[in-house]
């Protein structure tokens, strides 16, 4: 299992600082391309760690639930 300790924390931002911000992380990424189709699947909060699926490639988390990006 891997280790979740790494949790992002969210800040307000303005819309123009949000954008400043992104096309940063947008020239400093590279593109893969995955075969075969995702979907993003939620589970509830107290199913973390357990639900998550060792093939997610991403996990995001808001007040009600947890949604992985899966084959």
């Amino acid at each position: 299992m891997k280790s979740w300790a790494a949790m992002v924390n969210i800040s307000r931002e303005t819309f123009e600082q949000t954008e400043r911000r992104l096309r940063q992380v947008i020239t400093k990424a590279r593109l893969r391309i995955y075969p075969g189709t995702y979907a993003f699947v939620e589970f509830p909060l107290d199913r973390f760690p357990s639900a998550v699926r060792a093939d997610a490639l991403a996990l995001v988390r808001d007040d009600d639930v947890w949604s992985q990006l899966v084959p």
